[in-house]
């Protein structure tokens, strides 16, 4: 067996046996995965005691992924597993949070926030909240339609929002960003090429001042401000159709 039933104050235990995905679902509910758990096992808090086979129908395992979802789906899920774990989470209403290292991270909600710390590479998306991420080894792919985006450290980011301030900061490679309203600042080590595009709001990008970049910037109204020689180390392409644009040195 690979799981057990439990008395109410004890967590779902799991054995990983092989199982390389681990997969949170609940309708209405916060989730949490931290990355403390000891090698092979996953615990999971919040679920209901089993009963008349409960289990069975609210954890499932298919191929190398362990499925939970509670089930009726309004519950809170606080999940503890080993580090390098890749983790898909999903809930229509809570707030996520993901603390690391973890793997592979996918990440869901329909109206809440998402925080990541510390993953190899991370898909996010929410409807309405904040979207923050410490650190994210490999590319950060990132959706919301009205929240604020802040990512302190990744390898690239590929951004699409519709309402709401973006900050990227010590983004190591290619940026992609598009925004309908709102300001973006892309702070970035000058390794790769940066696009962004804008209906309604100021861009400012900050590259390393030993980084002479090829700029293709187009505006309709707003002042544009360039501080740094121009040259083929990178290309910035930046749209935007009411704002300002700002480049400078770190």
């Amino acid at each position: 067996m690979t799981h057990r039933r439990h008395a109410a104050e004890e967590p779902l235990r799991l054995k990983l046996e092989g199982a390389t995905v681990l997969e949170l679902i609940t309708g209405s509910g916060k989730i949490e995965v931290v990355a403390d758990g000891e090698p092979g096992v996953v615990t999971v808090e919040g679920m209901r005691p089993p009963r008349r086979g409960r289990y069975r129908r609210s954890v499932r395992r298919e191929g190398k992924r362990w499925i939970v979802h509670p089930r009726p789906g309004s519950r809170s899920l606080r999940a503890h597993c080993p580090p390098g774990l890749n983790v898909t989470v999903s809930t229509r209403s809570g707030g996520i949070s993901l603390q690391g290292p973890l793997g592979e991270v996918r990440a869901a909600a329909g109206s809440g926030r998402i925080e990541a710390a510390e993953v190899e590479s991370l898909e996010a998306r929410t409807r309405s909240g904040r979207i923050a991420v410490r650190d994210c080894e490999g590319r950060a792919r990132l959706g919301v339609v009205s929240g604020r985006v802040l990512v302190e450290r990744a390898g690239a980011v590929a951004l699409l929002a519709v309402s709401g301030k973006v900050q990227l900061r010590e983004i190591a490679g290619k940026v992609e960003a598009c925004t309908v309203s709102g300001s973006v600042q892309v702070q970035a080590e000058g390794e790769d090429d940066i696009s962004v595009i804008t209906i309604s709001g100021n861009v400012k990008i900050q590259l390393p001042l030993e980084v002479h970049p090829r700029v293709e910037a187009k505006q309709m109204s707003g002042k544009l401000r360039n501080d740094l020689p121009e040259g083929e180390d990178v290309r910035l392409r930046l749209r935007t159709v009411s704002g300002n644009i700002a480049i400078g040195s770190v």
